[in-house]
């Protein structure tokens, strides 16, 4: 038996693979650690306050950033 799974989540990689340039767990964590490394340059750029606490936000921001940065 199929478990339910709301319409949405049934796109998967294979559907959505065109918007990820790391396709690999590899890739995507090594991309993961060059933004973040990153970060303070980005931030700057676009003129947002960086804190060193860290945020929900900047997390966020960093998994986003990971799909595509290289």
């Amino acid at each position: 038996m199929k478990p339910a799974v709301p319409e949405r989540g049934q796109q998967g990689l294979g559907q959505l693979g065109h918007q990820w340039e790391n396709l690999t767990p590899e890739r995507f964590l090594e991309a993961l650690e060059a933004w973040v490394a990153g970060a303070p340059g980005w931030y700057r750029t676009f003129g947002h306050k960086l804190t060193f606490e860290g945020d929900w936000t900047f997390f966020a921001r960093a998994l986003t950033a990971a799909r595509i940065y290289e």
